[in-house]
C-alpha cells in the first residue's frame, strides 16, 4: 500500500530552513509494514506534519513485514524497492515495525539497499545509518520502581518483546536493573519467552505463568501495551481482578490503553518528537549537513488505575461533589432506596433489577467519602464494567 500527502503541494512552508535540494520540494518515503496499527498511523501523521512545516512531500510505502511469523509466510520487499526510484529524495524507515521478524543481518541488508539516498531509522539501530530512539530504559525503569516503591510489589513477572530487538532488550534490561536495585532477585520463572509485540504473546505469557509454571506474582510488566492489554484479558479469564489481585503495566501509551478497564499504567513515547527529528535528519543530509548518529528522545511514566493507583482528579471530583452538597451521611433507609434507584438506572428492562452491583457500588462509594477517597469505588466500578463486558461478550458470541 502506498499513501501520499498531495494536499501539501499548494501550502507555503512554515520553516525558513526548508530543504531546497535536490528538488524545490523534496519527497520523503516513509517505510512501514502496515498502516492499521496505532503507532504506524501516529508516525505517518506526525511525519506528514513535520514534512509540511519543512516544505517537503511524503509518500508512505506499507509493504508488509519482511518475514511475517504471525501469518506464517515471507513477504517480498519488492514494494519497498520503489523507494529507490528517482521520485524519492529521502527515506524514513520505521525500524521497530520492519525489523521485528528478521535477523539483525537481514535488516541491515534491507536498510543499506537505500543508502544512496539520505536514510534515517526510527526505533532501531543499524551501523552506518542515523537513528532516532526513545529512551526506553528510563521509562521502563521508573515504572517498575513505581510498582515496587509505591505498591510494594515483590513478585513482578515480565512479558518480553522480540528477541535481539533493541527496544525490547532495553526494556527488559531496565526491568532487571530496577529489581536488582530494590534488592529483588529476578526469577527466570517469572520471565516469558521472547514475544512478537502482538496480543498472542500477552495471552501466551499468562498461560505460561499460571497454567504451565504455576508461579505466584503480584504484578505483570509488559514490554508494550498490546501484550499488556491481552494479558489483562487472560488474567480476568483466570478469575483474577486488576489491580486488586495483580497490577499490570505496559509501554507505549497507545490510545486504547487509556480506554481499557481499568485504564493501563504505561510509558508514553513522544512520537511527534521522534518523527520531527527523523525528518530534520534526512533533510539536513540532503543539504549536505552533518547529522548525529543517534538521537534519543525522553519518555515519561503515565500512571493510571491498572497499577493500583487512583486517579486523583476523579477522586477529588467525587469527594468535592458530595461535600459541596453538604450530604456526607446517608441513613440506612435512604441507602436501600438509593441502591434500588441505581439498579433501575442500570437495567430498565425488568421490573425488579438485580441490586448486587448497585449495592457494591454504593457501599464502596460511601467508604471513599468517609475516608476521603480510598480508591475502592473506582476499582469496584471498573470491576462491574468488566463483568458487564464479559456477560455481553458471551451473549453476542
Amino acid at each position: 500500500m502506498v499513501m501520499t500527502e498531495n494536499s501539501m503541494q499548494d501550502r507555503s512552508p512554515k520553516n525558513s530552513d526548508a530543504a531546497q535540494s535536490p528538488s524545490v520540494r523534496p519527497t520523503i518515503a516513509f517505510l512501514t509494514a502496515a498502516m492499521e496499527d496505532h503507532f504506524s498511523l501516529a508516525m505517518w501523521t506526525a511525519i506528514v506534519e513535520a514534512a509540511h512545516e519543512r516544505n517537503a512531500n511524503v509518500i508512505s510505502i506499507a509493504g508488509g513485514n519482511l518475514n511475517n511469523l504471525v501469518e506464517g509466510f515471507n513477504l517480498s520487499s519488492s514494494l519497498y524497492r520503489a523507494a529507490n526510484e528517482d521520485i524519492i529524495d529521502a527515506i524514513v524507515i520505521y525500524g521497530s515495525r520492519l525489523g521485528t521478524y528478521v535477523s539483525q543481518t537481514t535488516f541491515h541488508e534491507f536498510c543499506h539497499q537505500f543508502t544512496s539516498k539520505p536514510v534515517v531509522i526510527i526505533g532501531q539501530q543499524i551501523e552506518g545509518i542515523p537513528a532516532v530512539l526513545s529512551d526506553n530504559y528510563i521509562g521502563m525503569h521508573d515504572l517498575v520502581r513505581h510498582l515496587i516503591d509505591e505498591h510494594g510489589c515483590r513478585r513482578l513477572a515480565f512479558i518480553r518483546g522480540p528477541k535481539n530487538q533493541i527496544e525490547a532488550d532495553t526494556r527488559f534490561q531496565a526491568y532487571q536493573d530496577a529489581l536488582s536495585e530494590s534488592g529483588i532477585q529476578w526469577d527466570p520463572a517469572l520471565i516469558s519467552q521472547p514475544g512478537i509485540w502482538e496480543s498472542v504473546s500477552g495471552e501466551d505469557a499468562i498461560r505460561l505463568f499460571i497454567d504451565e509454571r504455576n508461579v505466584d506474582f503480584d504484578a505483570i510488566v509488559s514490554a508494550n501495551d498490546t501484550m499488556a492489554l491481552a494479558a489483562m484479558w487472560a488474567l480476568r479469564n483466570h478469575g483474577l481482578c486488576i489491580p486488586d489481585d495483580v497490577a499490570v503495566v505496559g509501554f507505549d501509551s497507545q490510545v486504547i490503553a487509556k480506554a481499557a478497564t481499568p485504564p493501563l499504567s504505561t510509558v508514553r513515547q513522544q512520537i511527534k518528537e521522534q518523527c520531527r527529528h527523523a525528518v530534520d535528519i534526512v533533510l539536513a543530509k540532503l543539504r549536505g549537513d552533518d547529522v548525529p548518529d543517534l538521537i534519543e528522545i525522553p519518555t515519561n511514566v503515565c500512571i493510571r488505575q491498572s497499577c493500583g493507583c487512583t486517579s486523583s482528579a476523579v477522586g477529588r471530583a467525587i469527594t468535592k461533589t458530595v461535600f459541596d452538597n453538604g450530604d456526607t451521611e446517608i441513613s440506612d433507609p435512604k441507602r436501600e432506596d438509593v441502591i434500588e434507584k441505581i439498579a433501575r438506572l442500570v437495567d430498565t428492562t425488568v421490573e425488579r433489577p438485580d441490586i448486587t452491583w448497585s449495592k457494591r457500588l454504593y457501599d464502596t462509594f460511601i467508604t471513599d467519602i468517609e475516608k476521603k477517597n480510598s480508591g475502592r469505588f473506582l476499582r469496584e466500578l471498573a470491576r462491574c464494567i468488566e463483568e458487564t463486558n464479559s456477560i455481553e461478550f458471551e451473549i453476542n458470541e
